[in-house]
């Protein structure tokens, strides 16, 4: 009897965690810790449900690979905010067909009867819709198409799956609707204080994520491999599996729906530009910023052009800035002093080298004659589907370039001309330093010129003097 009661009494002590926090609540279902790639997002949809509690409003947008839990752990979401409130918790789920939704509502109503102590309404026989008794809480499932909302208000309004596939991903006039959509339900349906979640793996740089982000959600990027080429959650999806999947699907379709960087059809390459006037640029001890260079060569004495490029990366604004760019034709040991006056511009900005084997090998002189510490970044990707994060940021109009350099106009139209142009050094730069800020928080950099009258200092970055 003693027995049964204490596994009573810890039996309610896990419920009552689960109930107040989102984290004990998915580990009380699996029986083990929250994964590793999972934690920012558990913590980000924590802190919206305190935020809503405290009377103030949350947008997110989480793009995810497939299989990587993310219809999972909005369901799991939506079960656990229906606890929150004793007035009854109102959750609107929405999907690119009324039947994937009604699934999904499905699953919701067994995680709420089985896991959160609340009772369902056995009156509500319907396949998309449930009422939790105790209060006005409900939760109904509603396809893109619209309709299904008509009359209903609610607290959490999630939109998971707002695609089918690559053929409605690349339909103008299904984009247009899935976000006239959302404008007109997703955003009129919540009462204040309201949770707008979009969970989804991106097709397309102008689907409803983009939109999304644009308009000032909190943008939460899970990938399925890390900086290292590493999965990020091999339990369930082995490194060399996702490898695999990687060389068979090609890398349009691997850099946006497993990397998240959505890539366009037109858009395989760099298109436009973005101008801005220098004095517009943020202060450098606004940005984090890193510096790629490009070496034409191995130990050879002449040379082919090589490249330095100085990258910002401003997080208020989610843009990137060319800073500086510097190419010079040269022998190694002349351009050493030109790397080490470049980068004294920079103090504290990593400098980082997409090398090949043999290239490597010339790391530890340049190192030792520009005094300066040199990543190397391997890879096993060709130049064309490596550049395509950086190719679909510049597409969006997030990396800016300032008019008026001297080095402006021949870097525009190298970047530009990729990969048809004669030149790709200055690109290898850009893709190199964008990777380097968008897969680590790094340090803050600072800018200031050298006066010593080197070609870095006379050619000029946005912050000379």
């Amino acid at each position: 009897m003693l027995v049964g009661r204490a596994a009573a009494r810890a039996e309610l002590a896990r419920r009552q965690r689960a109930a107040e926090t989102f984290r004990a609540f998915n580990e009380r279902l699996d029986g083990r810790p929250v994964p590793p790639h999972l934690d920012g997002l558990v913590d980000e949809l924590q802190e919206a449900a305190d935020r809503r509690d405290a009377g103030e409003c949350s947008s997110i947008v989480v793009t995810m690979p497939p299989g990587f839990g993310k219809s999972t752990i909005a369901k799991r979401f939506a079960a656990w905010c229906s606890q929150r409130s004793d007035e009854g918790f109102r959750t609107i789920l929405r999907s690119y067909s009324a039947r994937l939704a009604r699934s999904h509502v499905y699953d919701i109503r067994q995680l709420v009867a089985e896991h959160t102590g609340r009772s369902i309404d056995p009156t509500q026989r319907s396949a998309g819709f449930f009422r939790v008794l105790g209060g006005r809480g409900y939760v109904l499932a509603s396809g893109l198409g619209g309709g299904t909302a008509t009359g209903f208000r609610c607290d959490l309004i999630c939109t998971d799956d707002f695609c089918a596939d690559r053929a409605a991903a690349e339909s103008a006039t299904i984009r247009e609707r899935t976000i006239d959509s959302h404008k007109s339900v997703s955003r009129t349906r919540v009462d204040v204080p309201w949770i707008n979640l979009v969970v989804s793996t991106p097709w397309n740089p102008s689907d409803l994520t983009a939109f999304c982000i644009a308009n000032g959600y909190r943008h939460i990027r899970i990938t399925a491999l890390d900086d290292a080429g590493e999965s990020t959650w091999p339990e369930m999806h082995p490194t060399p599996v996702l490898h695999a999947t990687r060389d068979e699907i090609g890398a349009r379709d691997w850099t946006s729906l497993y990397m998240c960087e959505p890539i366009a059809a037109e858009a395989q390459s760099f298109r436009d530009v973005v101008l801005v006037d220098r004095i517009t640029i943020p202060k450098p001890e606004e940005m984090r910023i890193a510096i790629a260079i490009d070496l034409a060569y191995s130990l050879k004495a002449s040379a082919d052009f090589s490249c330095i490029l100085a990258l910002g990366y401003h997080p208020p604004t989610r843009r990137y800035y060319v800073l500086d760019v510097l190419r010079v034709q040269c022998s190694i040991d002349r351009f050493a002093p030109e790397l080490a006056a470049f980068s004294a511009r920079y103090p504290g900005a990593p400098i980082g080298w997409a090398a090949g084997g043999h290239e490597a090998g010339v790391v530890p002189l340049l190192e030792r004659e520009a005094r300066c510490r040199i990543c190397v970044i391997t890879t096993r990707e060709d130049k064309l589907s490596r550049a395509q994060p950086a190719a679909a940021c510049w597409s969006r109009g997030e990396i800016a370039v300032p008019r008026g350099m001297r080095w402006t106009n021949d870097f525009v139209r190298e970047v530009t001309a990729f990969p048809h142009g004669k030149n790709d050094d200055a690109v290898d730069c850009l893709v190199t330093s964008h990777s380097m800020l968008r897969t680590s928080s790094g340090p803050r950099g600072r800018a200031r010129g050298t006066g010593d009258g080197s070609a870095a200092d006379r050619l000029g970055g946005v912050f000379a003097a």
